[in-house]
């Protein structure tokens, strides 16, 4: 289970497929690959996809559920640098579109 050191946190993220890299941002309650399940067949065809559950969801647990929606884009631009991806395709919604 791949987990990345983010400030504070570690952030609980999947990775499958090859290509461009695309992060695919879940909405509130939720956790990336479950959100994301059914488009998952066709994208990782062709693009390299991560799916981090956000600050407080899925598998990233964290101290504080205090946290707002930009704390959460901090929190995928440290996880871009983290592991080295200098740019990237953004899918979300709700929150994750934000």
């Amino acid at each position: 289970m791949p987990y990345a050191q983010i400030q504070d946190l570690e952030m609980y993220y999947e990775k499958m497929g090859i290509g461009e890299p695309v992060i695919f941002l879940h909405s509130h309650y939720s956790r990336g690959i479950l959100a994301f399940a059914s488009q998952l067949l066709d994208f990782q065809q062709k693009y390299t996809c991560f799916l981090p559950d956000h600050r407080g969801h899925g598998r990233t647990k964290c101290d504080s559920l205090e946290w707002s929606t930009p704390q959460l884009a901090e929190d995928i631009i440290d996880f871009l640098k983290k592991l080295h991806i200098p740019k990237a395709h953004l899918v979300g919604y709700s929150c994750g579109g934000d």
